[in-house]
């Protein structure tokens, strides 16, 4: 395929909504392509739908995920999981929160069989949110420890710092200083961690400090975060 028909699927993609014929053509164009390429179109295609249908974006993000499953190439696997990442989005945000646990409570599983460590922790991952979601603060945390320990750090230290975070503001939100603080501290030590997650790291520092009374510290915070905005 040339680079015209590309483009042209991907200005179709971008459009505010698309029709099912669209979606056709751009499969169309999209299977000429080799299968990380196909799939990051299709990609692109569930997060279009998505603005205007949850419920056939839902359908579509399953479809693919199931698609990718079925091929199983290592190639496959950053897409599988980019695709598996945002279908979290609207079970969390919409009332279908329930079908997203056992969505995902089937895909953990599955992965489990295969021993696919990133499918794995994706799954803790996203269910950790589920459960924060519905006040199950315990539960969140557990899945989110689960899901680090799933991590292959040498090559997902992004990941594990976004998670350690997670951690942490769970911890917060508890009302658990001490464990709080030990988490937040373990990604401001964390010295690959990116300006948005110092910034975030620092802000929850300052918020369980104030939480906790201690103002001079939480003050210490405060005022990092203001030196580095």
């Amino acid at each position: 395929p040339d680079t015209a028909s590309f483009d042209a699927a991907r200005e179709l993609i971008f459009n505010s909504s698309l029709t099912e014929g669209q979606v056709v053509q751009i499969e169309t164009a999209a299977a000429g392509y080799n299968n990380p390429e196909n799939f990051a179109i299709r990609f692109e295609i569930f997060s279009s739908i998505l603005k205007t249908d949850v419920n056939k974006a839902i359908n579509y993000g399953k479809l693919q995920i199931e698609k990718i499953d079925e091929l199983a190439l290592p190639e496959l696997s950053n897409i599988r999981i980019r695709i598996l990442s945002s279908l979290r989005i609207p079970f969390r945000n919409t009332t279908r929160l329930e079908d997203g646990f056992s969505y995902y409570t089937q895909k953990l599983n599955y992965y489990k069989i295969r021993n696919d460590s990133s499918g794995i922790a994706l799954c803790y991952f996203v269910l950790a949110g589920f459960y924060n979601t519905s006040g199950l603060i315990d539960l969140a945390i557990y899945n989110m420890k689960k899901s680090i320990s799933y991590l292959d750090t040498s090559i997902q230290k992004g990941t594990w710092i976004n998670n350690t975070y997670g951690i942490a503001s769970y911890y917060s939100k508890k009302g658990d200083i001490n464990e709080s603080l030990k988490y937040y501290r373990l990604v401001l030590n964390e010295k690959t961690k990116t300006p948005l997650q110092n910034f975030n790291s620092t802000v929850g520092m300052a918020d369980v400090f104030l939480q906790a009374n201690q103002l001079d510290s939480a003050a210490h915070y405060i005022n990092l975060v203001k030196r580095d905005t």
